[in-house]
């Protein structure tokens, strides 16, 4: 593991154990070893595994901020 990938996987390891919340996106990969190393690491640093969305192409990248809007918009702030 690269130290870029190292201190990226130390960083979402951290903010979940502050209880925040990650939503992760992958967009334009291609099939190779590199990008689905990426996905990977996207997929493991979401909070939850329907908070990743791999998006090849515009429409489904629109589609992926639709669902996180909605999903921030049933959120109640509390104190």
């Amino acid at each position: 593991m690269t130290a870029v990938n190292a201190r990226f996987t130390a960083l979402c390891t951290a903010m979940k154990q502050q209880d925040i919340k990650i939503y992760a996106i992958t967009f334009q990969l291609n099939n190779s070893t590199a990008a689905n190393n990426a996905r990977t690491m996207f997929r493991n640093c979401a909070t939850h595994p329907d908070y990743y969305f791999d998006s090849p192409n515009g429409n489904e990248l629109r589609q992926a901020f639709r669902q996180i809007g909605d999903s921030l918009a049933n959120l109640m702030i509390s104190r």
